[in-house]
Order: C-alpha cells, then sequence, then structure tokens
C-alpha cells in the first residue's frame, strides 16, 4: 500500500513524521482539515505505516448506528491487553452526533487503547491532540529553463496533479509552457488533492492547456466527470465527487453560517472582520447581531471552510478556496445577500480611497490592506464593467493605479483600464481620471513619451475640474513627459506648478516628493548638475526627516544616477548599496531594480563584468514580472555589454537583438526613463535587419524569454575566479571603506556629530535644535567638513558617513522645515 499512496502523501514528510510522534504521545490524535484535502487517505498511509492492521478501520457515517457502536466496542476489547495493535481508525463526517461523547467513554474503558479519527475540526475530548493537514504547496515556476528535482519536492501540489495527468496521458511531454499551464491549474484548485486528482484524471479528454479555462467557467462541473472507481486508490462514493465531500462539510452548521458563506463567496479575495461589520448596517441582513456573526465565523473556521489571516493589528481576513466559492457563488444571489455585498462593497470603496490619501511611513500598512483587497476590487470592477457603471468602474480602475506599481500589477491594471471605451460624454472628473490612469501606466510600463497625450489632456481636464491637488499629480506625471517631448522649460514649468499648488495645500510630504522629480529631470539636462543636485539633495532631508525611507528613496537614486554620470564611483557605491539594501528591506522591487541597474554601471566600470551582468539579469527578472518593458530595454543593454565583457559573444549578440527590437516596438529611440543614466550601452554593433532579429530573439518580442533562458545559463558557468561579491547588506552598505582603511580628514568631534546627523536625513535646522546650537553655527561646521572631506553637497557628505559609519543608528525623528 505504501508503494501505491506515496505519491499521495508526497511533500507531507513533516505532517507523516508529526503524526507518528502524536500517536506515540497521545491517545487520541484527531487529524482535522478541509474537504479533499486528504484526511482519510493520510488516516490509511499512517495505518500501514505502523503496520495496524486493516480491520481496525471503521467508516462513520451521520447515522452513527448502534450497530457500528457495538462493533468498534468488540474491536477495542479484544484489542485490550494485546501488544499489537491498539489503534483505532475513525473515519468520520463533520458533525456526527454523539460522536465525542462516545469516544471519551471508549478511552476511559480501555487504557491502552489509542484512536485516530478524522475530522474537519476537534472532537472536543480532553486530552485529544490535533493535526491539521494543510492544502498542498504551488511555488512560482522559475523566469527561466524548466524546474530541477528541488523546485517539485517545494511544489507537492504540481507533483501530485502531474503524477495524475501522467497516469492517463504516459505519452505527454512537459515543456515549459505545459508546466506554467499545470502550475495555474494547481494554484486554482488551492493545493487540495482530491480536486488535483480529479483534474489530473481528466487530462485524457481535456489536455492541461485547456483546464485552467475549463474550471474558470465551470469548476465543480468540470470535476463532477467521474473517472473509474478504479483510479482512486481509496474508492469511497464521497471521494469519487467534489460538490459531495464539500456538502457533506456543511451537516450542522447553522442557517447564519451558510448564508456568511454566500456572502464571501461574493469575494475572491475574502472579506476583513470590519468589510463584515458593515452587514449589520442593512436591516434585512440575517447577520445583525455581533455576536451572531462572530458565532457564524467560529463555526465555518472550525470547519475548516473558512481560513483566517491577520490583516493588521486590530483585524482579521477571512478568506475560502476557489472551490467553495463555486459552489456558494452558483446563482443569483439572494435579496439578503445581494444587500451584505453592496454594504461590504462601498465600504471597501471608501476605505481605498481614504488610503490612496496617504502619505510617509503608513503608505506601507496601506498597501499592505490594499494588496488583500486587490482581488475584490478587480471583481467590483468586472462587475461595474457587466452593469455598464463605466464610471464608478473607472473610479475602481484610478484606485487600481495607485497601487499598482507597489503590487506590481501593472499589465494586469492596464488591461483593465484599456478596456473602458473612450466615451467623450463622460463627465470630466471621469475622463481625467480614466487618462491620468491609462497614461501613467503606459509611462511605467513603457515611456512618459507614448504617454505625452493622455498626460497632457489629463492636466487640461483637472484645471477644468477645479481639483487642485489632482491637478497636481497630473502636472508631476506630465512632466517627465514633456521633458522628452518639449524640452527643459516645459518640463520645468509643469514640475513647478504642482509644487506651487502642494506648497497652497500645505502638502509637505508632496512638495518633498515633486522636488525629487524636479530635480531627476534636471538630473538629464546638460548644465543643470548643481540644480538637479539642490533638488534631490532637499527632498531627501525632507523625506527621511518625515521617516518616509522609501519615498527618499527617489531622491538618492538619482543622486546616485548624478554620482555614476560624473564618473565618482566609489561615492556611487555607497549610496546605492545603501539605498538598494532599504529598498529590499520595504519591498520595493521597482527601485531595487532601478538601484541594480545602477550599481551594474559601477561594477562595469571596476571592471567586474560578471557581477554587472548577475546584477541586469536581477533587474530584467523584476522588469518582466513587473511589466516594465522600459527597464528592460535598460537591462538588456546593459547585459549586452556585461556579456561582451565575459565574452559570452553569442548571448551578448541575442541580447542586443532584444533590446532593439523592443526599442523599436515601444518608439523609445534613444531614450529609456528618468533613472537612466545619459549614456546609451549596448548599441555599438551594426543592426541586424529586423527579421533577422525577430526569429534571433523566438519570434516574441515580450517577454524576452530566450534571453533568460540562455544568459542564466551563461552566468552559471561563470568561473569563481572572476565572481564578484554579493550585494551589500545596508549594515555592509555602512561599514564599507571601499579601498580606505582608515579616516584621514581631521574632523574635530562636533563636525563628526553634525556629518552624521547629515547622513540620516535631518535638516539643519534640525540639527541646530537638537544639538541646542544656532542654525549659523551649524552651517559653519558643514561649510568646514565639506572642505575638510571633499565633498560637494548633501549625497558627497552622505556617502561619506556611510562608509565610516558615521550616521547614528536611531537618530531622534524629526520633521522637514524649510532652512
Amino acid at each position: 500500500m505504501e508503494k501505491t499512496m506515496d505519491w499521495l502523501v508526497r511533500g507531507r514528510a513533516a505532517e507523516v513524521d508529526e503524526a507518528a510522534s502524536l500517536l506515540a504521545a497521545a491517545r487520541l490524535v484527531t487529524l482535522t482539515g478541509p474537504a479533499g484535502v486528504g484526511k482519510t487517505v493520510f488516516a490509511r498511509f499512517l495505518l500501514d505505516k505502523i503496520e495496524a492492521g486493516g480491520d481496525s478501520w471503521f467508516s462513520v457515517d451521520e447515522t452513527f448506528t448502534d450497530e457500528l457502536r457495538s462493533r468498534i466496542r468488540e474491536y477495542a476489547a479484544r484489542a485490550s491487553g494485546v501488544q499489537s495493535p491498539r489503534l483505532i481508525v475513525l473515519d468520520t463526517p463533520p458533525g456526527c452526533a454523539g460522536l465525542a461523547a462516545f469516544v471519551e467513554g471508549l478511552l476511559d474503558s480501555h487504557d491502552d487503547l489509542r484512536i485516530l479519527a478524522t475530522s474537519r475540526g476537534r472532537l472536543g475530548v480532553p486530552g485529544e491532540r490535533q493535526l491539521h493537514l494543510h492544502p498542498l504547496r504551488v511555488e512560482d515556476l522559475p523566469l527561466s529553463g524548466l524546474p530541477d528535482d528541488d523546485w517539485f519536492d517545494q511544489s507537492p501540489a504540481v507533483a501530485m496533479y502531474l503524477d495524475r495527468v501522467q497516469s492517463v496521458c504516459p505519452e505527454l511531454v512537459f515543456s515549459r509552457e505545459t508546466l506554467a499551464e499545470s502550475v495555474a491549474v494547481c494554484r486554482y484548485l488551492g493545493g487540495l488533492p482530491l480536486a488535483l486528482h480529479l483534474a489530473g484524471m481528466r487530462a485524457n479528454v481535456v489536455p492541461v492547456q485547456g483546464q485552467l479555462r475549463e474550471l474558470e467557467r465551470s469548476a465543480l462541473g468540470f470535476l463532477a466527470l467521474r473517472p473509474s472507481a478504479d483510479s482512486m486508490p481509496v474508492p469511497d462514493e464521497r471521494a469519487l465527487s467534489i460538490r459531495r465531500s464539500f456538502e457533506a462539510g456543511l451537516g450542522g452548521l447553522p442557517p447564519a453560517a451558510l448564508v456568511l458563506l454566500r456572502v464571501i463567496a461574493r469575494f475572491p479575495g475574502g472579506c476583513s472582520m470590519p468589510a463584515l461589520r458593515r452587514m449589520r448596517s442593512d436591516e434585512t441582513s440575517p447577520l445583525n447581531d455581533g455576536q451572531e456573526l462572530l458565532n457564524a465565523l467560529s463555526d465555518l473556521v472550525d470547519a475548516a471552510i473558512l481560513a483566517v489571516g491577520e490583516e493588521g493589528p486590530d483585524s482579521y481576513r477571512f478568506t475560502m478556496d476557489s472551490l467553495h466559492r463555486a459552489l456558494f457563488r452558483d446563482g443569483e444571489p439572494e435579496p439578503d445577500v445581494s444587500l451584505a455585498v453592496i454594504a461590504i462593497r462601498r465600504h471597501t470603496l471608501a476605505r481605498a480611497k481614504d488610503a490612496a490619501l496617504i502619505r510617509g511611513p503608513g503608505w506601507e500598512d496601506q498597501a499592505r490592506w490594499f494588496a488583500g483587497e486587490y482581488l475584490n476590487m478587480m471583481d467590483h470592477f468586472a462587475d461595474c464593467r457587466r452593469r455598464g457603471a463605466t464610471s464608478e468602474a473607472i473610479e475602481i480602475a484610478d484606485l487600481l493605479y495607485r497601487f499598482s506599481v507597489h503590487s506590481g500589477r501593472m499589465e494586469t491594471a492596464l488591461r483593465a483600464v484599456e478596456s473602458i471605451p473612450a466615451i467623450e460624454e463622460l463627465d470630466n472628473v471621469s475622463r481625467a481620471r480614466l487618462l491620468s490612469t491609462r497614461g501613467g501606466l503606459i509611462a511605467q510600463m513603457a515611456s512618459f513619451t507614448s504617454a505625452y497625450t493622455d498626460l497632457s489632456e489629463a492636466v487640461v481636464l483637472w484645471k477644468l475640474a477645479r481639483d487642485r491637488r489632482r491637478l497636481a499629480e497630473a502636472w508631476l506625471a506630465f512632466a517627465s513627459a514633456a521633458l522628452e517631448v518639449d524640452g527643459w522649460n516645459a518640463a520645468k514649468e509643469a514640475a513647478e506648478g504642482a509644487i506651487a499648488i502642494f506648497q497652497e495645500l500645505d502638502d509637505e510630504w508632496a512638495v518633498a516628493r515633486s522636488t525629487a522629480v524636479l530635480g531627476a529631470l534636471a538630473a538629464d539636462v546638460n548644465g543643470k548638475e548643481e540644480f538637479a543636485r539642490h533638488c534631490l539633495e532637499t527632498s531627501a532631508a525632507a523625506l527621511q526627516s518625515l521617516g518616509d525611507v522609501k519615498a527618499a528613496s527617489l531622491p538618492m537614486e538619482q543622486l546616485g544616477r548624478i554620482l555614476v554620470d560624473n564618473g565618482e564611483y566609489d561615492q556611487a557605491a555607497i549610496v546605492l548599496e545603501h539605498g538598494l539594501a532599504e529598498m529590499r528591506a520595504v519591498g520595493d522591487r521597482f527601485h531595487v531594480s532601478a538601484h541594480l541597474n545602477l550599481l551594474a554601471l559601477v561594477d562595469l566600470a571596476a571592471g567586474h563584468t560578471a557581477a554587472a551582468a548577475r546584477r541586469y539579469m536581477e533587474s530584467l527578472q523584476i522588469a518582466v514580472e513587473l511589466g516594465l518593458r522600459g527597464r528592460a530595454v535598460w537591462c538588456l543593454e546593459g547585459l549586452t555589454e556585461s556579456l561582451k565583457g565575459i565574452g559570452a559573444l553569442a548571448e551578448a549578440r541575442l541580447t542586443a537583438a532584444a533590446a532593439l527590437s523592443l526599442r523599436e516596438e515601444l518608439d523609445l529611440h534613444d531614450w529609456v526613463e528618468p533613472c537612466s543614466p545619459k549614456r546609451v550601452s549596448g548599441r555599438d554593433e551594426p543592426e541586424l535587419p529586423r527579421a533577422v532579429r525577430i526569429a534571433l530573439i523566438g519570434g516574441t518580442v515580450w517577454p524576452p524569454r530566450p534571453v533568460l533562458d540562455s544568459v542564466n545559463d551563461v552566468l552559471l558557468r561563470v568561473p569563481d575566479a572572476i565572481q564578484d561579491r554579493p550585494p551589500l547588506t545596508a549594515a555592509e552598505a555602512g561599514e564599507t571603506t571601499l579601498g580606505r582603511s582608515v579616516r584621514s580628514d581631521g574632523l574635530t568631534p562636533r563636525e563628526i556629530e553634525i556629518l552624521g546627523l547629515l547622513g540620516s536625513g535631518m535638516t539643519s535646522r534640525a540639527i541646530a535644535s537638537r544639538l541646542v546650537i544656532s542654525i549659523d553655527t551649524v552651517g559653519r561646521h558643514i561649510t568646514n567638513l565639506y572642505r575638510k572631506i571633499g565633498a560637494r553637497g548633501r549625497a558627497d557628505a552622505t556617502a561619506y558617513a556611510l562608509r565610516f559609519g558615521l550616521v547614528p543608528e536611531t537618530p531622534a525623528p524629526v520633521r522637514a522645515s524649510a532652512e
């Protein structure tokens, strides 16, 4: 039996060991978990593993008849006092009346008896130990190549599904595309073993490539196609029907819990506790009473139908798998469910609007909340499109865009926006939202130039709508496009217009952020370097003083870029390594990618071509995952230069072809994006004809899959002798000397103290307040220390302070103020 069952328990080695330990120490062990998770199969596997004998197995149904009770008692009496076996397995349904009392009595009557039970939840018997079985894991497919055995060990759901597929389609060869489809199917099925088994056994009727489409159309209908009983290692009527298995788990649930399930089933991302409490605002809701709601939630969590996760310090989110959702979402919702759904959607939309206005450190908490609501917002958007509620759909799309960069779902957001027809009859606000959203997404994913028309029209419409804040945001987005199309003067006017409005609104954060954008634009213009430095240093100090490390990444990133452009690579490395560590810490992959590219330029300048190639490759993988086509051009061109440096000429030819083809598709010419350096790498070789390039890159410009596959293989073969150091952590970035082991600057103790505070982002006024000295005295110290260390501004001073570990670990929080 072990050989037959092995594929069913793959990925459950830890649970098998834990179950064996529990059975050795406890008299009652209950296997719990949702319907279809494999409790029965797991119990049979354990029974065989410990060689307890199949006659100790008892299948209990809802009636739990007197005859079955007598048979169990007789077996327990025969087994009592016998060295082996002394284990009874009770495979029980949910809500079986009288089961707990029977088990307790059985244990009281036989001191040497052990019981293994399967149930949706605990039986509630004294001394009971619980082992909860979770669905099987599904890992993301590697970005390039085919996965190895380690990946399948980490993705037991995929391993199980493919085992079942191959049992009915032994001739099937798994390509990367087939594996990607398999991962999608397993993820849709939530890693539920019974569903994976049933879907895999359909592969001879519906190929793997078509199964996800069938599941999305009618999951329960697709899985209801019964295989032969011979295909199940444990032929059980419940196990042959996913619907019957789920419905069996509803036994004993109160009516309020069933209504609640129908409500939560309407939300693919689940429902937060505050949102569920909004149902009480509708008098017709059967869950008006708060205690009734809590009882229903408790019943559903205990029955393993709902999963609960902590959403924040004072809130929880309740979710259900896609198959249970399909079961309870069938047909039109009842009126009471519809009212509850409307109330929850209104609450979510209002919360999202408030969250979009949050600035500073609090943004991270709001972004995490939005990540939990993302699927619900997309579902709400689709519902609005179906109902023809275009203005409401645009409002939701606008909110989706504001969180899309953080979540990495820009392509999904853009597809949603592009599905909205450009209706001229829309009011100015709706049209302005639509154009701002579409233009912003196109700018991030391709180029600001390609978004110029949308962004310029959005400015005009926000003026007409008399919304000053949104007008300022539109001016700021348009400024980057204006630099490429209209030149510096137009860009400066737009950015300064945004700054003036934010100053009127007394929004310090937005002023600082806009000043950073202005500095980034100036860094692209010849003769504006000092102006750019001033803007960026002012912005970085203000944002750090406000406590927003993430927002401060833009000016620090641009300061690092200026240092790279000027050939000040030691200084640039310090600033950029520190920024990279900060961005990794907050999970901002968009800016992680930019930092990697700039650091790759530093590596190239130092002759560390292998290290540069690895940075560009990591950045390219991020760009592909986030849909950043413009960023990918920069990565590909940098890869071209790096690969030439390590002698990988064939791969360099491939990356150059991919970069040029993508440039043509995006109509980029020589520009990439504001955070890139002034020069363009990798375009000095003769251009191949387009047909040759397209054939070379596999016929598809995006994503550059052949590059991901081949370059990764090359980098794995690079000899250790030319490998470089890994990226520095934030602590290491503060400790490294980059060639200087001893300071010889002649700084006084006071100057060292002030330099450290400058490096932590404090303004001169804040330093004066902290040290209880005049601002003029601070200014004199700063002038002296700049002269002694050879710094031209805050960027150089910050790099120097980080280099020698002069920045205090926990500077006192201060607010930014004008100097």
